[in-house]
């Protein structure tokens, strides 16, 4: 049976390293931002848009309601695009993408990304060249854990037959709705299965 295997890629596939000093978030807390507030602006408002790192600083401070100075202001876009620049590969993650890829599966990379880090970490890593697809939420105007993400892709290749993977290391915005559709899913990266045994589910059939 034909398989697309589609994957998430922050902290399945990538990893935001956050270098010396305060990460955005951490940046926005200190302003007063409540850090549960933070992540659901991210990403249902600016990973659907294409934002600079300074306008999303600034879209952040006014949903939040924060009174940040142009200093900070600045410091949070600069940290920002600091931590997406220093961005690398989960270790395993090219190897598996090469295995898969080269056992004629599809391969379509989902992400929920802003564009500016995509721009840097697709340059910096070259990710796009491992996968035959890539739907980015900037791009599309669409992010998960919406369903139209999934059907997007689904009607991409109408076959019937295709066997369905979704990838990720969050249940709620990359698993829990592909599930409910059919498709098999792993919770891997940095909160589940090894990246090393992925091809082995895969094979088994069964998620993890």
């Amino acid at each position: 049976m034909r398989q697309i295997i589609c994957f998430d890629l922050w902290n399945t596939l990538v990893r935001s390293c956050q270098g010396s000093g305060s990460s955005y978030a951490d940046i926005l807390i200190r302003l007063g931002a409540n850090p549960a507030s933070i992540y659901p602006i991210v990403r249902d408002e600016l990973m659907i848009a294409q934002l600079d790192y300074e306008q999303m600083a600034a879209h952040l401070c006014s949903r939040l309601k924060l009174r940040p100075t142009k200093s900070d202001l600045l410091e949070i876009a600069n940290n920002w695009k600091r931590d997406n620049h220093e961005s690398e590969w989960l270790q395993d993650a090219i190897q598996l993408l090469k295995v898969l890829r080269g056992q004629d599966n599809t391969l379509v990379l989902i992400t929920n990304i802003t564009w500016p880090a995509w721009v840097l970490v697709n340059s910096k890593l070259e990710v796009e060249q491992y996968f035959d697809y890539v739907f980015l939420s900037c791009c599309e105007g669409l992010s998960k854990p919406n369903p139209r993400v999934w059907q997007t892709i689904e009607d991409r290749d109408p076959d019937t037959t295709v066997a369905h993977w979704m990838i990720g290391d969050n249940e709620a915005d990359d698993l829990s709705v592909p599930a409910t559709i059919g498709w098999k899913t792993i919770l891997a990266g940095t909160a589940g299965a090894p990246l090393a045994e992925i091809t082995q589910i895969i094979h088994k059939g069964g998620a993890k």
